[in-house]
């Protein structure tokens, strides 16, 4: 993601000119003029995401949230309450003695990378729906089916039913990969 190669760019500079020009051995400079300044995209894209999680992974919005925003109650600047609102507003704790940084834009990495994190879940979250759905939709088609072979069966058509529910058997038993089976059978008991 370009929000997080952004972030890592900002923050560890050196680190990764170094990494992409020796380990990768690509042009560090190229790359860095192909991403988004971090603090100019992410506001547009936390907003964005925050309203793709209240329609579709309401339970982990307020996690998503919580990672962005000070807490009210803070008291005190930590690690454990840095935020990803604490770096965009360049906040940051360093020791008195030699002003040596203790929390800030280190801290942040994490935070954008476990929102995004949260984001991804929602393909998954996606994906369960669905099936879900194919589902319902399914077993919805398979019983108006049963109802059919039932009317037919009542009205005489025995035959007909009988061909209805072989082909429901069929679909229930395909992802086992037993219609094959049940072909075979058809054609030696007629």
């Amino acid at each position: 993601m370009n929000l997080v190669n952004a972030i890592q760019v900002e923050v560890y500079p050196e680190q990764m000119e170094a990494h992409f020009t020796n380990n990768l051995k690509k042009d560090f400079e190229t790359f860095k003029k192909s991403l988004p300044v971090f603090s100019n995209t992410y506001q547009a894209w936390y907003s964005e995401a925050q309203i793709v999680l209240r329609r579709l992974l309401p339970l982990r919005l307020n996690d998503f949230m919580a990672l962005y925003e000070v807490p009210k109650s803070r008291k005190e600047l930590k690690k454990e309450n840095y935020t990803i609102e604490d770096y965009l507003r360049n906040t940051f704790l360093t020791s008195g003695f030699d002003k040596k940084v203790i929390v800030g834009p280190v801290d942040v990495i994490p935070l954008v990378q476990q929102q995004l994190n949260i984001l991804d879940s929602v393909t998954v979250r996606l994906e369960s729906t669905i099936t879900e759905i194919s589902e319902i939709l399914q077993a919805d088609l398979l019983d108006k089916m049963l109802v059919a072979a039932n009317e037919l069966a009542r009205n005489g058509l025995a035959r007909s039913a009988g061909g209805v529910c072989s082909a429901i058997i069929q679909q229930h038993l395909r992802p086992f990969g037993l219609s094959m089976i049940l072909s075979c059978l058809r054609k030696t008991h007629p």
